[in-house]
């Protein structure tokens, strides 16, 4: 297949999805290095040797240092097109990004999710969450050859069963994401009636219980972090805070340095899932923690947040789950098993799991968690070997006179 002709259909429909100019400049450089490279390698023809050389050929070049890592990535970006092209005639709306598939449907769409998340009363962070998953919902409406207007019932019952398997933990923000389009594009007229969810959302699976972290496994992560590096001092002072208070995720990455009174060594924040504001103490180790970091690590910037990305630009994480990566990253770099449902979120069950151990009662770690209802931290507790034991009696001091117990005396 040629190459050449390749490039030009994937710019077309680049175009046609409304790409900003500056990204099509950037893809149009990227395509032409590509072009001039297949020329005299492959003699202008494309298939899957030829794909396989030129990725080699990009990763060599970025292990000389004749590449950049931005750059490199927007190659392998624009070669991911190509291929999904040369399959399907079409380009394929997702790609890889610091290991996280990124879903970028058409300009409708995107102002569509705008709208609809418009309507509704939502914080910051989970309207994050929801436009995620919108965002991947008209990628796959879009890649059905399907538009705004053409978004159904059975297109809904069939993107909750596309996803039913691989992403049965996230079913309820899915379910609730696409409830708040429907209703958006009922009101607008772009559909005839919002779907019953109740009917066509797959059962809820059982909870499981997710593992936590033992105190061996955090100290091997938190000595594994370069304290010299600023991107080290930012990780250590992340998972310490994290572990050393339960804050989410989220409420870390919307951190300000106002919220911090160094005197009084607490944190005062507004949490971004419940609302709720609470006073958080800290200790001693979390404040050198972040002062280290905000003094020697920090890159100057004029954004409020605590944390901020180590690259350009310098802004704050745009919610939870670019922290998952640091907690990932220190595990691999400890040689921590990667166990299934364990996440940064698990740092926030350690926290619980290490006050029940220490016998705290539960009201206290309830208000500790900044939970709403009482049942709400139930599921941050890990069972607790030594405590359960204890329950573990016989019944040899216990009088059985009838019963299936009474009849084995």
């Amino acid at each position: 297949m040629e190459f050449k002709v390749l490039t030009d259909g994937v710019l077309r429909e680049l175009e046609a999805r409304g790409y900003a100019e500056s990204t099509m400049k950037s893809f149009n450089r990227a395509l032409s290095v590509a072009v001039k490279w297949f020329d005299h390698e492959a003699h202008g023809q494309y298939d899957e040797r030829s794909h396989a050389e030129y990725i080699h050929h990009l990763q060599t070049q970025l292990s000389v240092g004749k590449n950049k890592a931005a750059w490199y990535n927007t190659k392998l970006r624009c070669l991911e097109r190509i291929k999904a092209y040369a399959k399907n005639g079409s380009i394929d709306c997702g790609y890889e990004r610091c290991g996280i598939k990124v879903f970028v449907p058409s300009l409708d769409a995107l102002a569509i999710i705008e709208s609809a998340l418009a309507t509704e009363n939502l914080t910051e962070d989970f309207k994050y969450k929801l436009k995620s998953n919108l965002r991947r919902f008209l990628c796959f409406v879009e890649a059905h050859g399907s538009s705004v207007n053409g978004i159904t019932r059975e297109v809904m019952v069939s993107y909750i069963h596309d996803r039913r398997d691989v992403s049965s933990g996230h079913m309820a923000y899915i379910v609730r994401s696409l409830r708040v389009l429907s209703e958006h594009l009922v009101s607008i007229g772009a559909m005839k009636s919002s779907p019953d969810f109740k009917f066509i959302a797959p059962k809820r699976s059982p909870r499981r219980l997710l593992p936590s972290y033992t105190e061996q496994e955090l100290s091997a992560v938190l000595t594994g972090f370069d304290r010299t590096s600023p991107t080290g001092k930012r990780d250590y002072a992340v998972i310490l805070l994290a572990v050393g208070t339960g804050l989410r995720a989220g409420d870390i990455a919307n951190l300000k340095r106002t919220d911090i009174d160094w005197k009084q060594k607490t944190i005062s924040i507004v949490q971004g899932k419940t609302e709720k504001p609470v006073i958080i103490p800290i200790s001693g180790q979390i404040c050198n923690a972040l002062s280290d970091y905000i003094l020697s690590g920090r890159p100057k910037s004029d954004c409020t947040n605590v944390f901020l990305r180590s690259r350009l630009p310098y802004i704050a994480f745009k919610g939870g789950v670019t922290l998952g990566k640091i907690i990932d990253r220190g595990c691999a770099r400890a040689g921590i098993e990667k166990k299934k449902g364990r996440s940064f979120h698990s740092l926030r069950r350690t926290f619980g799991t290490w006050l029940a151990a220490e016998e705290v009662q539960l009201t206290m770690i309830f208000q500790m968690l900044g939970q709403e209802r009482m049942d709400s931290s139930k599921p941050y507790l890990s069972f607790n070997d030594a405590q359960i034991s204890s329950c573990a009696m016989g019944f040899d001091d216990i009088p059985l006179k009838g019963g299936v117990y009474g009849e084995l005396r």
